[in-house]
């Protein structure tokens, strides 16, 4: 997505380094590449990204419904948005 106005980055959030804090940052099914071990530098490297006042969003899949039953019945293990919650409590 390209405009004048928004920075758009396709890549590894683990490897680049930005100047300046933004109004919005979105990570978007990011986390699904991410150990959870790393989970906690991972979003505190987002959150030091983000304005005072501004806002960030890590999408996932929600932590519930019938597709998520069908995925953790394959891996018990897999990344969704209630792991996300609970690693963001511990920050």
């Amino acid at each position: 997505y390209k405009r004048e106005a928004i920075h758009s980055l396709v890549g590894n959030f683990q490897e680049v380094d930005f100047e300046g804090e933004f109004d919005f940052v979105l990570l978007s099914h990011v986390l699904y590449r991410v150990d959870q071990t790393e989970w906690s530098p991972f979003l505190n490297k987002m959150f030091r990204y983000i304005r005072n006042g501004g806002k960030g969003m890590v999408a996932l899949v929600a932590p519930h419904g019938p597709f998520h039953d069908m995925r953790n019945s394959i891996n018990p293990e897999y990344s969704h948005s209630g792991k996300v919650e609970k690693a963001l409590e511990g920050l």
